[in-house]
């Protein structure tokens, strides 16, 4: 298994497999009106500044997803984690842990100190997985959007000890 960015060459199958993993798991389907981002996956996450990853299988076919999209909240950048599905059979295979440890390592590299994410109740096995990942449960902040979720959890980063340390001015003596 391994984890690649965007291509545009796999735009169609990453609606297919997001579609069928809904479809199979949820009841639930993906249409331009609703899913608009996975239609214009560059404009939505690739121009916020954020990514969108793809897990693929010995066969080269798309077996996860996950993405991230940035938003400015009071002058700060937050990470928002988005579309993180895996295949029924690839889970509890580490690619999750791979997909999710890829959105940190990139936050972090981006100096981004914040993600959060929305999921619903019914997807026990996924906020345990958030759980042990670090995230904690938190109200959403009322400036960003909730895709219709109803449980939101975050992860914030420690700054490592000496890092961004303001020098204080020197006072004239």
């Amino acid at each position: 298994m391994k984890i690649i960015t965007f291509n545009k060459n796999f735009q169609q199958e990453i609606v297919d497999v997001l579609h069928d993993v809904l479809n199979t798991e949820w009841g639930s389907y993906i249409d331009k009106k609703k899913d608009p981002d996975l239609f214009n996956i560059k404009g939505y996450y690739l121009n916020s500044g954020g990514n969108f990853w793809i897990g693929l299988g010995e066969d080269n076919s798309i077996v996860g997803t996950i993405a991230i999209k940035m938003f400015d909240l009071n002058s700060k950048k937050i990470g928002y984690l988005k579309r993180f599905y895996l295949k029924k059979n690839y889970r509890g295979s580490g690619l999750g842990k791979k997909l999710i440890e890829t959105v940190i390592k990139f936050c972090k590299k981006k100096g981004i100190g914040e993600i959060v994410l929305g999921t619903n109740p019914e997807s026990k096995r996924a906020i345990r997985f958030f759980k042990k990942a670090g995230f904690y449960n938190f109200e959403m902040y009322n400036s960003l959007p909730t895709f219709g979720d109803k449980i939101f959890m975050k992860k914030i980063f420690k700054k490592k000890a000496g890092a961004h340390k303001e020098t204080p001015a020197k006072l004239p003596m």
